[in-house]
């Protein structure tokens, strides 16, 4: 490859921007850009919408059909501490509060931690960027035209009764968004017809309780009718994002596509661009950037070698070398299968706490076989979890996270203490659906 600083030999092809390209489009071609990022859903969408408002040209390249990720399935949720809408309404926070907060779980989550380690990650430069640059992000984009709901989450905080908690407030929600709005790139999206529109996350009650017995049927509600393509939550932030990129002329949106290789300046051995292939062409396009290479491309939930690498729970028991976490178990979307992180790792960039899981639990609906999320089902009064041994090891509505770290801790006691059961009543079959749907006894 030729260095940075050197024009390509081959002709640079241009193309409209947002655009799903044939194969034969790319083929024997070099691309330029300013800006190259990998991975198109929120952290790439994001970056992009940022950079594009600064005049640069960028090409986000996703090997998905869509974009989104697994941001677009989720409940688009934002925890952010001291945030312009809690400051509008009057809601007491501040950079310091959120701190002694982050520092309080820390502590409680990991017993026996040094004070002297809580301080020092304390001074993380990536945390002190979010909790000073966190703010002015969702308040930029606002000014970028995202529109949030005007009222806060109720939602507290995971652990409310630590020091530096706020009972509100925290948590941002994107409002409902008519995807229609997008036009031709719409077509980004993958778009499903829905009869009920559920606007923010905490109204997912509608999902796992009676409406009938607590009025949250009125939180699910019918389209709006302005509204052609009405959007919620996770699918809301994406389509947002989205739209920003589409209003400014300086983003390339190259679905189909995915990374092989990153390339490197001979000179100075600064990343410069990279190598994907696209589509069904069996020659990677060469794009360089001037700017540098921003790989937004998740974790690797579904891919089941790295995930036996990195999360495979050694057993105490003798009885299992290794107790395997399946892919199939994760609700991540497809396309999370850790090719970013490889590619980078041939190059020795550094990573850390590959070891780490941030997750919800999941189940196998009993009606469909598939596998669904469990957070609200194991949560609810009338039933409990327990393991092979028929014991149960803890409390089912800690929040999420903890619930999973809770269930790879019990694992690592053993093969039988690695299968987890629900067990119920008829009060709870009465009262709240399995799975999204009623089971009937």
């Amino acid at each position: 490859m030729p260095p940075h600083n050197t024009k390509p030999s081959c002709p640079i092809i241009k193309q409209d921007s947002g655009h799903r390209g044939n194969s034969s489009q790319y083929r024997g071609s070099i691309f330029e850009c300013d800006i190259l990022i990998i991975g198109a859903g929120a952290a790439g969408l994001a970056a992009a919408a940022a950079v594009q408002d600064q005049g640069r040209r960028v090409i986000l390249v996703e090997k998905e059909d869509y974009v989104g990720g697994t941001t677009f399935r989720s409940g688009g949720c934002m925890w952010m501490p001291n945030n312009f809408r809690m400051q509008e309404l009057g809601i007491e926070d501040s950079k310091e509060q959120a701190e002694r907060y982050i520092a309080a779980v820390r502590k409680a989550t990991s017993p026996g931690l040094d004070e002297d380690i809580v301080l020092r990650d304390l001074q993380n430069r990536r945390l002190k960027a979010f909790l000073t640059q966190g703010p002015e992000m969702a308040k930029y984009f606002r000014n970028q035209g995202f529109r949030w709901m005007a009222t806060p989450s109720k939602f507290p905080d995971y652990h409310p009764h630590m020091e530096g908690a706020v009972a509100y407030g925290r948590t941002l929600d994107p409002e409902v968004f008519d995807a229609a709005s997008l036009e031709g790139w719409v077509r980004y999206l993958q778009v499903q017809e829905s009869v009920h529109v559920i606007s923010r996350f905490e109204d997912l009650c509608v999902l796992t309780r009676r409406p009938f017995s607590t009025g949250c049927a009125t939180k699910t509600v019918a389209p709006p009718q302005d509204m052609e393509r009405p959007m919620s939550m996770g699918q809301s932030l994406i389509a947002q994002l989205l739209k920003i990129c589409k209003e400014h002329s300086n983003v390339t949106i190259w679905t189909r596509c995915e990374l092989q290789e990153l390339l490197v300046s001979d000179l100075d051995g600064r990343v410069i661009g990279a190598k994907v292939l696209c589509g069904r062409s069996e020659k990677p396009v060469h794009i360089h950037a001037s700017l540098g290479v921003v790989l937004t491309a998740g974790g690797f939930s579904q891919n089941q070698k790295m995930r036996d690498t990195y999360l495979g729970i050694g057993s105490t028991d003798g009885r299992a070398s290794k107790i395997s976490t399946m892919a199939d178990w994760s609700l991540a979307a497809p396309g999370d299968i850790g090719i970013a992180l490889q590619v980078s790792q041939r190059l020795h960039a550094d990573s850390a706490q590959l070891d780490q899981v941030w997750g919800i639990p999941t189940m196998i609906n009993p009606g469909t076989g598939k596998v669904t999320e469990a957070m609200f089902a194991i949560s609810k009064p009338f039933s409990f979890v327990v393991d092979g041994y028929g014991r149960r090891f803890f409390s089912e509505s800690q929040p999420y996270g903890a619930a999973v770290r809770s269930m790879y801790e019990r694992a690592k006691k053993g093969s039988r203490t690695a299968e987890f059961w629900l067990i119920f009543d008829d009060k709870y079959m009465q009262a709240y659906p399995i799975g999204g749907s009623k089971v009937h006894g």
